[in-house]
């Protein structure tokens, strides 16, 4: 998913509306790459919005949402991200919070 910025810099000027898009749609390919190359079957779809509005809405009949810690922010020493939070205290079913490093639990 991603979400385009409403302001842009001190002229007035914003980024180009449609690399947003294309961006995301790489990062979404090369994501779906990877995990076939790792032997994980996985699908998905570029979506444009809030994050956390666009996550809560495909929640609908899900048994589980997996999310990351934290995005892109900027307070890096957070433990919990804003979308993660809203997630986990809005989702209609239960979320998994991954954080990055956090070493694998084999049971």
């Amino acid at each position: 998913m991603w979400h385009y910025p409403i302001i842009g810099d001190a002229a007035g000027r914003a980024e180009d509306y449609e690399a947003f898009g294309e961006t995301a749609r790489g990062v979404h390919a090369d994501a779906l790459r990877r995990a076939s190359e790792a032997g994980v079957p996985a699908t998905g779809e570029v979506t444009e919005g809030h994050p956390a509005d666009v996550l809560l809405k495909t929640t609908v009949g899900a048994d589980l949402l997996v999310v990351g810690s934290r995005g892109h922010g900027g307070f890096a020493g957070l433990f919990l991200g804003s979308v993660s939070s809203h997630a986990v205290q809005h989702a209609p079913c239960p979320v998994l919070v991954l954080r990055a490093g956090a070493e694998s639990v084999q049971g």
